[in-house]
């Protein structure tokens, strides 16, 4: 099996991240598919590929794999606090101080962590 590296844009809902092919593409067209996150396995970092040190792998309920990597370490430290709330809780791990989160993985001012029952960022994905 052959598998390529595709730059997604993805929305984390709950207990599903959507993922479109461009950014703002919610807007614009339908997502390209959804990662159902009820019952996954997060394992970050993943070290599976020695050259792509940013790495988060997802392994859903039918062992289905995906590997999604950030643009940084903070922010893939970020996605994975977050995916694993919403594994854990049934839905997006809520920040009740945005400020504490952003202390937590000292993030940088410029990455933002707004809404994050809606929360939107680039990440290379392998399907």
């Amino acid at each position: 099996i052959v598998h390529n590296w595709k730059a997604r844009w993805f929305i984390l809902r709950q207990n599903t991240l959507v993922y479109y092919k461009l950014e703002g593409g919610r807007r614009v067209t339908p997502p390209k598919g959804r990662i159902l996150l009820d019952g996954c396995t997060i394992t970050c970092p993943c070290l599976e590929y020695e050259n792509r040190p940013l790495l988060i792998k997802l392994k859903t309920q039918t062992s289905t794999e995906y590997f999604l990597e950030a643009c940084s370490r903070e922010e893939r430290d970020a996605w994975a606090f977050e995916i694993t709330g919403a594994i854990h809780a049934g839905q997006p791990g809520k920040v009740q101080q945005l400020h504490s989160l952003r202390n937590s993985f000292k993030l940088p001012p410029h990455i933002s962590l707004q809404d994050t029952r809606g929360k939107t960022g680039r990440c290379v994905a392998l399907f």
